[in-house]
């Protein structure tokens, strides 16, 4: 390998790796968080699932993690990235190979393309689905009738990028995410913004640019044990 590839291995491995699988659960739950109707149903889900499946499950890793047994913690997951696109911005930068033309304007080879995933995703879903509250946490816009989740809706989640070049451990972010999120629903029984820090219903909680889009001011209280 040159050595001005090890910069970009290195970043794959720390910033894409782990920081954006951690920040996006930790969205995941702030949206809980600000929706207790939704938090309440995820953690009856996952209660029910372990109930069924035997205490092990709860030490399940994610390579053994059955998600699809868990369509509505998935729907908030999936809501959440919808929400949140944490690697917009300088993290997710390209570089053209060749000269090219977009909208009438002429851009040499060698150009930095930044794209921004959370504007394309709300055009596209307002045009494709016709969703108009792009702006609320609505997890069961990703659920089919029968309780599924709509996999060619799913297709429209741009947070992992798209195309040949989409993020291959999409699914294994997922997977995480689902396992952390289990482990902090099936212990407790409530999960809240302490408001003292956070505001009123989390109101304090803003987005913040560092290496991804990150939550500032998100500070949770996590009370009422399920299990002693």
């Amino acid at each position: 390998l040159r050595r001005e590839s090890w910069g970009g291995i290195m970043t794959v491995m720390l910033v894409a790796g782990a920081e954006t699988t951690a920040v996006s659960t930790a969205w995941t739950l702030s949206e809980l968080a600000r929706y207790p109707e939704a938090q309440k149903r995820a953690r009856e889900e996952v209660l029910g699932f372990f109930k069924g499946s035997g205490e092990a499950e709860r030490a399940l890793g994610p390579q053994e993690f059955s998600l699809g047994k868990l369509c509505f913690l998935e729907a908030c997951i999936l809501e959440a990235l919808r929400l949140h696109a944490v690697a917009d911005g300088p993290i997710n930068t390209h570089k053209s190979l060749k000269p090219f033309e977009l909208l009438g304007r002429s851009f040499p080879a060698g150009t930095v393309v930044v794209p921004l995933f959370k504007p394309a995703m709300k055009r596209d879903m307002k045009t494709r689905f016709g969703w108009e509250d792009l702006e609320e946490f609505n997890p069961k816009r990703w659920m089919a009738p029968d309780g599924s989740i709509d996999r060619d809706k799913e297709e429209a989640i741009l947070s992992f990028g798209g195309g040949p070049r989409k993020c291959p451990g999409a699914q294994m972010a997922k997977k995480q995410m689902a396992v952390v999120l289990c482990t902090l629903l099936s212990r407790f029984g409530s999960i809240r913004f302490d408001e003292a820090l956070s505001g009123p219903g989390g109101s304090l909680v803003k987005q913040e640019m560092r290496t991804t889009i990150c939550p500032k001011n998100l500070h949770l209280l996590f009370e009422e044990p399920v299990y002693q």
